[in-house]
């Protein structure tokens, strides 16, 4: 169809109602803010209370995929299909007054979510842990187990299947000097064979070399406990991480009524920020400040209307000839849907032809054959 006229504005009010004045801008979504351009006034810097609301909106948006997570949302066809709820005034105003309990039960989501990392976590190198000492389960004595008064004990891994026929048999073969040699299979793999050999101490040397010739190396894990008992001992305490782990979930699923007001949190900051985006491109003093923009022609009077109840001054102005003002599109029913493909290319300037209502056409056809 077109696109709407655009008007300077200029608004000019009082310190003291600042934050109303802008709040009544924002919620009428008809303004476009731009640099006041006014001599002998300063400007603020509100980088840290962007910054801010940036910790708070990264805080926000985790808390809701926390509990998108651990609570999803169950939401019927026409909750879906019904779109954003819009609030009342009043309602607005008792989420306002009431944020700092939304956005502490965000905070306490995201700490209860790195929690839960922290108990899967240890409960993993638990189980990791215990899964290591399995093939030693059937040693009845610890790993740093030495040996005796007369005896060396040497506790390891071949790394291939081995009998122990066939280890005896190598270690003859290798120090046929060496007769007094004990030995055990404790477990076999594909990968390796975990070996436990008792030999006389002054020998120890001799046996070692022979092992190491065929590939011994010491256990990956070590215990001063008897394996089986560190086994028991780690599984109990992997156990008692997942119960903890389940008791934090359900503090998560217990906040989930709290998921409305945190949604709440994520556009109130946004707005919060656009607020302070724009306080700094105004022109302030003491106890004046200015704002310019840009505001569609139609909306003139009804922000003239919004601001008699305050000590404000606004005069509106024909946009100067290489002034480059926002786009409005203003379309019917059939073809608005469409300005969101439009707006995706380019958007056309003041002097062209808003395509929107030609493109809508080809493009309910094309779409509607693929």
């Amino acid at each position: 169809m077109a696109t709407i006229a655009m008007k300077r504005v200029q608004l000019i009010g009082m310190q003291r109602q600042r934050k109303k004045l802008l709040e009544l801008v924002q919620r009428m979504g008809a303004v476009e803010v731009t640099e006041a351009a006014e001599a002998g006034f300063s400007r603020s810097d509100s980088a840290q209370m962007r910054a801010h609301l940036d910790r708070c909106t990264r805080t926000v948006q985790q808390a809701l995929e926390i509990l998108n997570q651990y609570a999803p949302e169950k939401k019927s066809l026409a909750d879906t299909l019904g779109g954003a709820r819009i609030l009342t005034d009043a309602e607005f105003a008792e989420q306002v007054a009431t944020h700092e309990e939304a956005i502490a039960a965000a905070r306490k989501l995201t700490s209860l979510a790195r929690k839960i990392a922290e108990c899967t976590a240890e409960a993993t190198r638990l189980q990791t842990k215990a899964d290591a000492l399995r093939p030693w389960a059937g040693l009845d004595v610890s790993l740093a187990f030495p040996g005796t008064a007369h005896t060396a004990a040497l506790i390891g891994v071949l790394p291939e299947p081995v009998t122990l026929t066939q280890l005896l048999s190598r270690l003859a073969e290798r120090i046929p000097e060496v007769d007094a040699i004990h030995a055990e299979i404790v477990s076999e793999s594909p990968d390796q064979t975990a070996v436990f050999v008792l030999c006389i101490k002054e020998q120890r040397a001799a046996v070692y070399d022979a092992l190491r010739a065929m590939g011994f190396a010491a256990p990956s894990v070590q215990t001063s406990q008897v394996p089986r008992a560190k086994i028991d001992s780690l599984t109990a305490r992997r156990a008692q991480q997942d119960e903890t782990r389940a008791a934090l979930e359900r503090q998560i699923v217990d906040l989930a009524p709290m998921r409305p007001r945190i949604e709440f949190l994520a556009d109130y900051y946004a707005s919060r920020k656009v607020k302070y985006q724009v306080i700094d491109r105004l022109a302030q003093s003491k106890n004046v400040f200015v704002l310019e923009g840009y505001i569609p022609q139609p909306a003139e009077g009804a922000l003239e209307r919004a601001l008699e109840p305050y000590d404000a001054y606004v005069s509106f102005a024909e946009p100067d000839a290489d002034a480059q003002p926002p786009v409005l599109l203003h379309n019917n029913r059939v073809a608005a849907p469409v300005e969101t493909v439009v707006e995706m290319y380019s958007m056309p300037s003041k002097r062209d032809i808003d395509p929107t209502a030609i493109m809508a056409a080809f493009y309910y056809v094309l779409f509607g054959m693929m």
